[in-house]
């Protein structure tokens, strides 16, 4: 993982470098994106259900994920490239 995008979730606060670090493992272990983020996986950290749906936005709004809900669904969680983000912006410009 990144420093700075570790940097980055940490200095969020709350819940959302657990979060961001689960996001890394689930996508690592299952080699699929977009994933989930299943209960006992976040329990083991010390997240509540309440504490992920903070933390994912706060996560999604610095950039560092994107999320897919659906009513009745869990959220399907993608890691953002943010070097290949910054390296794409600096080239379009």
């Amino acid at each position: 993982i990144p420093w700075e995008q570790i940097a980055t979730a940490a200095q969020l606060g709350g819940q959302c470098l657990a979060v961001y670090v689960a996001v890394h493992h689930r996508t690592a272990l299952t080699g699929q994106m977009p994933t989930t983020l299943p209960r006992a996986l976040l329990q083991q950290l010390g997240v509540s259900k309440d504490a992920k749906a903070r933390a994912l936005r706060q996560l999604e709004r610095a950039g560092l994920i994107g999320v897919r809900r659906a009513k009745g669904r869990t959220a399907r969680v993608s890691l953002i490239d943010r070097q290949n983000v910054s390296t794409t912006q600096a080239a379009a410009q």
